[in-house]
């Protein structure tokens, strides 16, 4: 005779964990895995939403400091031009196209201005000339007063930051 000799003496209940152990294992393995990615990635969202607020907060600034300038001397010096043309130079890329034909449209009022206040300069105008300008002059600093709502509406949409806040 043949004796069969068993070298398993485990109960039943324990060869099923025993044979299972290794896959379910894994599974939480994997599954912690697959959480902690979608947690990075989330986290990454979060940075990205927020550096971008940066960004575009700095051209919003750039902006706002062109409108303050208007307000405060009713024209605009070369210096200031300049900083709002790089301040907001980014622009294109980083926001709607609304608000970067808005952005086009403050510029071009920025140089209609300035424009205005170069021709004020000549002192060969005639008085119903200097008159001219200086009615158009009042009109585009006008302009100008009534655009900081504006600029805000315009920006709020792009510098929301709840939609990837942390929760």
């Amino acid at each position: 005779g043949f004796i069969k000799m068993t070298t398993n003496s485990l109960p039943d209940w324990a060869l099923w964990i025993q044979a299972l152990g290794l896959p379910v294992c894994g599974a939480i393995i994997a599954g912690a895995g697959v959480y902690i990615g979608w947690q990075q990635k989330r986290l990454a969202d979060v940075r990205l939403q927020n550096d971008l607020y940066d960004r575009r907060l700095k051209i919003f600034s750039a902006a706002k400091k062109l409108l303050v300038a208007v307000q405060q001397d009713g024209s605009i010096s070369l210096e200031e031009y300049f900083a709002f043309v790089g301040g907001t130079s980014d622009a294109v890329f980083l926001l709607k196209a609304d608000v970067v034909d808005y952005l086009q449209t403050i510029r071009a009022q920025a140089g209609r201005l300035r424009t205005k206040y170069g021709q004020l300069g000549n002192s060969d105008l005639e008085q119903g000339q200097r008159a001219a300008l200086a009615d158009q002059a009042a009109e585009i600093e006008n302009w100008f007063s009534n655009q900081f709502d504006i600029l805000t509406m315009k920006f709020k949409p792009s510098m929301r930051l709840d939609n990837h806040a942390l929760k």
